[in-house]
């Protein structure tokens, strides 16, 4: 690492554990303000405490959705739209479709929700809403 990422990260630091905790709330209204049930929210294991890096759900038509979201002007992002036994980097362990049905389910089905630590409440009620009416 070079010295001007280094002076960045030192400061940033200091407010690591306030955007984690921001974060949290974040999907913590997530969690329990999205009432959609055609949206399969992310499951948290007991005894776990993320800090939400990324707020990922599931639901059947993934275009439909997106679309959705586009319209009432809430970007989605997709963050593994190819599974790694389907990426090119990887063929070489001859690996085709069918091979890792979850992994190829949820490369189909996953959008991440915004998820950042400066997501203001009126941005928070934005993307909830327009969720629940999808």
């Amino acid at each position: 690492m070079g010295g001007l990422e280094g002076a960045s990260l030192s400061v940033k630091l200091k407010y690591l554990t306030e955007w984690n905790n921001s974060r949290r709330a974040i999907a913590t209204r997530y969690l329990s303000e999205i009432k959609n049930p055609a949206v399969k929210m992310q499951a948290q294991p007991e005894g776990t405490d993320s800090i939400f890096p990324l707020f990922v759900v599931t639901t059947e038509d993934k275009d439909r959705f997106v679309k959705h979201l586009t319209d009432n002007n809430i970007v989605a992002a997709f963050h593994y739209p190819v599974p790694c036994h389907l990426q090119k980097a990887y063929a070489f362990l001859g690996h085709k479709e069918g091979d890792f049905p979850n992994s190829e389910y949820l490369a189909s089905h996953c959008v991440s929700l915004a998820m950042f630590a400066e997501l203001s409440d009126e941005d928070v009620n934005q993307v909830i809403a327009a969720v629940n009416k999808y």
